[in-house]
């Protein structure tokens, strides 16, 4: 030991901590998307109709109707991958009208596409508002 210091090695230690920093901030990037969706499609429709889209026109959020979408929209997360050197989160739903809505309903009838419901994003502008915010917070550091 030189001139009296001492060095101590605590790169794992230091290691271990940013890597859960890192997984709480995918965690609650994954629950700002989700907070975000819910607020989008939170807002209650008119009753359901047989004719005309589903609680709204294309273009707009889907609306509350039965409040199971709703209910579904969650976050998992995050897993850490070391092999890949990555952590990742997933916010959406299991449910397949989720999708449907998201981008719309296409049926072919022999050969030819008939629009049954235009898009009515939902999960998408949440996405692209959490870049917006997470370019805002990286132009200030």
């Amino acid at each position: 030991m030189a001139a009296g210091f001492r060095l101590t090695w605590h790169g794992d230690r230091e290691l271990r901590r940013f890597t859960k920093m890192a997984e709480n901030g995918v965690r609650d990037s994954a629950d700002f998307v989700v907070g975000h969706a819910k607020q989008l499609i939170g807002t209650p429709g008119p009753p359901r109709s047989k004719a005309g889209p589903i609680g709204g026109t294309t273009g707009e959020p889907p609306r509350v109707d039965t409040g199971e979408l709703l209910a579904s929209v969650a976050s998992t997360g995050p897993i850490h991958n070391t092999r890949a050197q990555t952590i990742v989160a997933a916010a959406g739903t299991p449910l397949a009208f989720g999708r449907y809505l998201e981008y719309g309903w296409v049926h072919n009838v022999f050969g030819n596409a008939i629009v049954l419901q235009g898009p009515r994003p939902w999960i998408r502008p949440s996405f692209d508002f959490l870049g917006a915010v997470w370019l805002q917070f990286f132009k200030r550091i």
